[in-house]
C-alpha cells in the first residue's frame, strides 16, 4: 500500500474501523443531508475547491431537452463557486424547480498544482457494467479504510465514486501516485469509462472535475447516495476551525489596534499588477512582531482576497510563499537577539510564550525609539494577538514577570490605563 503522511486533522486519524465490508453491508445508502447539515456539506464543497479563484469550477444542468450538460464557470463569469455551491445544496434539498436543477464540480487542482482531495469514478454507463464498478469501487474501498485517509464511498446508477481528503495541499504527482497505486493493487487499469482517476494528469487549464459528493448528476436526475462516510471527523474539525477563525476574528476587530492594522494593510496593499510578492515579504515583516502565525496567516489570506489587481500566482501559492517567508523572518528574528534574550527565550516552553516574547520585545524596542524605557501591556489585545483568552494572557505577563522577562512599572487602573512594564531580558 502506498502509504503518505499527513494527511490528518487536529482531531488525529479516523476512528478504528471493524470489518469494512461488514459496515457497508449494515448501512443503506442515504443522502448527504442526512448525515450532515447544509453548513457543513457547504464547508466540506469549499474546502474541495482547492483555494481555486472564484470561477474556477465547473457546474452540472441540464438544457431544454433535459439532456445533461457541464461547461466551465469561467466561461461566462455568471456565477461564482461559493454561488453554485449554495445552489447545488438547495437543489439537494429540492428547494429549486426542476428546470433550475444545479450541480457543483469541483477540479482536483488549482493553478500551483496542488490538490486537498483525490478520487475515483468507477463508471457503469452501459447495461451490465454495474457489478463489475460494484466490485472495483469495493476492493479499492477496503484497500484504503484503515488507511490515513478521510474517506467516503458514494453511488448512483451509473456508478461510484471513492473520495479521499485531506486537511492539507499536496502536489497533483502526489496524488496521481497514490491513485495508481490503488488502481494496480486492485487488479485494475486506469480506463475511460471504467476507472477514472482524479487527478488524471499534470495540471493545465481546467482538466477534469468530479461532482461534489451527495450532489444531483444531471445523467440521472437523482442525487448520489452515500454508502461509508469517513469524513465525519474530519468535517468536525474545519467547522469547529472556521467557528475559531470566525470567533477571533471578532475579537481581533473589537480589540486590536484597528488604526494600526489598518495603516499596514493599507501599506502592503495589492493594488500595482506585479507588486504582490513584495507587498507579502512587506507585510511579513511587520506581522512577525504584531502577531501569531495565524493570525498573521490569516491576515496575509486578507491581503490577497482584497487584491485589486490580476496576480499570476493563487491563493494556495500566496500562502505558501507567506510561510516560507515567516520562517526565514523567524530565524533571522532569532539572530538579532542578545546572549541573555536567547537564554530567556530558550527557557520558554509554549507557541504562545515564544510569540509573546517576540511581540512585547518589539514594544520595548519601539518605547526605546521613542526615546522611553516604559510601555504598556493591554491584557485583551495580547491575548487576541496570540490566540489565548485574556485570563491567559494575563497569567503570561504574571510569568515573564518571575522569569525577568519584563518588569511592571504603573499598574493597572480600571478605565483608566493598562499596566506598564519595562523590558528587563536584555
Amino acid at each position: 500500500m502506498h502509504t503518505k503522511s499527513g494527511i490528518t486533522c487536529a482531531t488525529g486519524k479516523p476512528r478504528a474501523h471493524e470489518s469494512a465490508s461488514s459496515l457497508l453491508m449494515n448501512r443503506q445508502p442515504r443522502p448527504i443531508l442526512d448525515l450532515y447539515s447544509p453548513a457543513e456539506v457547504q464547508l466540506l464543497f469549499s474546502h474541495l475547491h482547492n483555494d481555486n479563484p472564484p470561477y474556477r469550477y465547473v457546474c452540472g444542468f441540464r438544457d431544454r431537452s433535459s439532456e445533461p450538460i457541464y461547461k466551465n464557470a469561467d466561461k461566462r463569469r455568471k456565477l461564482t463557486a461559493s454561488a453554485s455551491i449554495k445552489w447545488s445544496i438547495e437543489t439537494m434539498m429540492g428547494k429549486s424547480g426542476r428546470d433550475k436543477h444545479h450541480a457543483y464540480v469541483p477540479l482536483p487542482s488549482n493553478p500551483s498544482g496542488h490538490s486537498r482531495w483525490g478520487g475515483l469514478d468507477f463508471d457503469a454507463h452501459e447495461p451490465g457494467e454495474l457489478t463489475r464498478a460494484s466490485e472495483l469501487a469495493f476492493k479499492a474501498f477496503l484497500h484504503v479504510v484503515n488507511e490515513p485517509y478521510f474517506t467516503l464511498l458514494e453511488t448512483n446508477v451509473t456508478g461510484w465514486h471513492l473520495w479521499l481528503v485531506s486537511c492539507d495541499f499536496h502536489p497533483v504527482p502526489w496524488w496521481l501516485e497514490l491513485l495508481q497505486s490503488i488502481v494496480t493493487a486492485i487488479g485494475a487499469t486506469p480506463e475511460l469509462g471504467v476507472v477514472e482517476l482524479y487527478p488524471s494528469k499534470l495540471p493545465d487549464n481546467y482538466g477534469f472535475g468530479l461532482r461534489a459528493p451527495g450532489t444531483w448528476n444531471p445523467r440521472t436526475d437523482s442525487v448520489n447516495q452515500i454508502v461509508y462516510d469517513g469524513l465525519r471527523p474530519f468535517v468536525d474539525a474545519i467547522a469547529g476551525a472556521e467557528r475559531e477563525r470566525s470567533y477571533l476574528s471578532s475579537r481581533e476587530t473589537a480589540r486590536v489596534p484597528n488604526a494600526k492594522i489598518g495603516d499596514v494593510l493599507k501599506k502592503f496593499a495589492i493594488t500595482v499588477p506585479a507588486t504582490r510578492h513584495k507587498q507579502l515579504l512587506g507585510l511579513v515583516g511587520r506581522l512577525h512582531v504584531m502577531f501569531c502565525h495565524e493570525a498573521a496567516r490569516r491576515i496575509a489570506k486578507w491581503q490577497f482576497e482584497n487584491k485589486t489587481v490580476d496576480t499570476e500566482a493563487d491563493l494556495a501559492q500566496h500562502l505558501a510563499e507567506f510561510e516560507d517567508m515567516w520562517r526565514r523572518k523567524l530565524i533571522a528574528w532569532r539572530e538579532t537577539l542578545s546572549l541573555r534574550e536567547a537564554q530567556q527565550f530558550e527557557r520558554l516552553t509554549t507557541e504562545p510564550e515564544r510569540d509573546a516574547f517576540r511581540i512585547i520585545r518589539d514594544f520595548h524596542r519601539s518605547a526605546t525609539h521613542s526615546g522611553g524605557a516604559e510601555f504598556f501591556i493591554s491584557r485583551d489585545s495580547l491575548a487576541d494577538r496570540i490566540g489565548i483568552s485574556g485570563q491567559g494572557a494575563g497569567k503570561l505577563c504574571h510569568r515573564f514577570c518571575k522569569l525577568g522577562i519584563i518588569l511592571p512599572t504603573l499598574d493597572y487602573v480600571p478605565n483608566r490605563r493598562c499596566t506598564y512594564y519595562k523590558w528587563t531580558a536584555a
